[in-house]
């Protein structure tokens, strides 16, 4: 009794100690808001209980950070949008299931002027596609008005995380304020290597569940490639200029312009090239892999967590009206996803392989410090 007892109390001193680091580390790096995807509190996750600690951590040690909950459909949710024939608009979350415990508050938001107009308290009657639009809004305006730093999450990290990471890194690529040099096939590359396969998505597990997460986000991007209510730049009328300074110069800064329809026709364009480039590769995957094609005419009827619209609005395996031919790329790239995903997860554990032994040291020291002073 008494040894469990004190396992107990042991395991309580460590968690605190974890959330303290957690939270001397967040300061380290400025972050200010913290937005969380999760539609729990608490979720099961291989058998052991995962916490969104900001919510339910009871010591309120994150009172010095504001904290965001942005309730988002976990990646079991795709599937119903595959299964909905990729429907783009009119395709709704059921936010009535019991295991959804999260409410977005309109006041925990704070308003800028890319999300001043939302009128959060409707978030439930929204589609898939106006409630992602909506979140990056908030997150986009965050990053050019808030106060620090911006630490987004979920519960693994490995689908809603990179889903917006992602999506907000080709909207600032695409404003030439981030990545001036690269171009749509480098951004691709990139995007889906740094911020979907090092952060540990699972795309074959994902494929073979119908769980299309990765596919909804480049679908996502050619949806709005010309909406500019997602450009910094045509808000805020500004771009970075194009000789920026290196870090051993000084801080980067930006330059006020006047918004004009040449800059949004060149940030269209960026988007589209890359999503069809995306689309060239996925198509030549789904086939590989053996896995079934759903056609776009399927039912729009289906249980579970969803509602549709009367939307005629589906969006194709690549938009129609895009006129380069990528034939070119299929040979050299075609499977390139793929072989993406099986590199950087084994970088990626090789890397952590490699982080985890300082800490082994570092805890092999700490517990012969404990048995000296004892």
């Amino acid at each position: 009794s008494f040894s469990l007892h004190f396992s107990r109390e042991d395991d309580r001193s460590s968690f605190s100690r974890i959330r303290d680091a957690d939270c001397d580390l967040l300061k380290r790096f400025n972050v200010r808001y913290i937005c969380d995807f999760m539609v729990e509190y608490k979720k099961m996750k291989y058998w052991v209980p995962v916490t969104s600690s900001e919510k339910a951590d009871s010591h309120s040690r994150y009172h010095d950070f504001e904290i965001i909950p942005m309730p988002y459909p976990g990646s079991e949710f795709f599937r119903v949008w595959r299964d909905s024939g990729y429907l783009m608009r009119g395709l709704k979350f059921d936010w009535d299931q019991p295991m959804i415990e999260v409410i977005l508050r309109p006041e925990s938001v704070r308003k800028t002027r890319l999300s001043e107009e939302i009128e959060w308290k409707n978030y439930k009657d929204w589609d898939v596609t106006t409630l992602t639009t909506n979140y990056l809004k908030l997150l986009l305006g965050l990053l050019f008005e808030g106060s620090g730093g911006i630490s987004i999450h979920c519960v693994s990290g490995w689908d809603r995380t990179p889903l917006f990471i992602s999506l907000m890194r080709c909207l600032l690529w695409a404003d030439d304020l981030v990545h001036q040099s690269l171009s749509p096939f480098e951004m691709l590359y990139v995007t889906l290597a740094y911020d979907w396969f090092l952060f540990g998505h699972k795309l074959r597990t994902r494929m073979e569940m119908g769980e299309e997460i990765l596919r909804f986000a480049f679908s996502y991007l050619a949806e709005v490639a010309s909406d500019t209510s997602l450009s910094l730049s045509a808000t805020y009328h500004m771009v970075v200029p194009a000789e920026y300074p290196t870090a051993e110069d000084g801080c980067q800064e930006f330059v006020e312009i006047k918004w004009s329809p040449h800059f949004a026709e060149s940030r269209r364009e960026k988007l589209r090239s890359m999503t069809q480039l995306f689309f060239s590769m996925w198509d030549n995957e789904v086939e590989a892999s053996g896995i079934p094609r759903v056609s776009q005419a399927s039912s729009r009827t289906t249980r579970g967590a969803w509602e549709s619209g009367e939307s005629e609005w589906i969006s194709q395996s690549a938009p129609s009206s895009l006129s380069p031919s990528f034939g070119q790329f299929h040979q050299p790239v075609g499977a390139m996803v793929s072989q993406l995903s099986s590199a950087v997860t084994s970088a990626a554990a090789a890397v952590m392989s490699g982080l985890t032994k300082p800490l082994s040291r570092s805890r092999s020291v700490s517990e012969s410090e404990t048995a000296e002073s004892n």
